[in-house]
């Protein structure tokens, strides 16, 4: 079967079902424990329950809105490749520029499913904090990455 015969509704509706998965394994990794020790300092307990009590409420949105947002995504970065290739002259369909940007998005699933098995099976006691800054197959993993005293970033 050729590259080209693929459907392009089957490739968005698997890259929708895997970004799912994996968003529903990700939000299962954080437990209302970690935002109790991570944001117990800043808010009060009452605010981190009602924040909590938020994201449950508001979470099928998310879902909801990845078919969405990857059909926007994907359909201007088709349409940035056909400007550059309409000034270099060259014929290309819109709909092969689309179906490429669509398999180039699996590249960006590899550090997704990385950093889920990574705190799944390698580090099983994390924080909040060790989630936000592990960027899998990045060079900030070289480097000590962390807040400093003015709250800002810094490396």
């Amino acid at each position: 079967m050729s590259i080209y015969k693929i459907n392009n509704f089957f490739i968005l509706l698997f890259l929708c079902i895997v970004y799912a998965i994996v968003n529903y394994l990700s939000s299962t990794l954080i437990t209302e424990d970690m935002y109790y020790t991570s944001l117990g300092e800043q808010l009060s307990y009452d605010r981190i329950e009602k924040f909590i009590s938020q994201q449950e409420k508001w979470s099928w949105l998310g879902y909801a809105l990845i078919p969405v947002v990857f059909l926007i995504k994907f359909t201007l970065t088709a349409f940035c490749f056909n400007i550059g290739i309409l000034i270099s002259d060259y014929k290309v369909s819109f709909k092969k520029l689309f179906q490429i940007t669509m398999y180039a998005e699996a590249i960006f699933l590899l550090p997704v499913i990385i950093k889920l098995l990574w705190f799944v099976f390698v580090q099983t006691d994390y924080t909040l904090e060790c989630l936000q800054y592990f960027y899998p197959l990045s060079l900030l993993n070289l480097f000590e990455v962390g807040l400093s005293f003015s709250g800002e970033e810094s490396i």
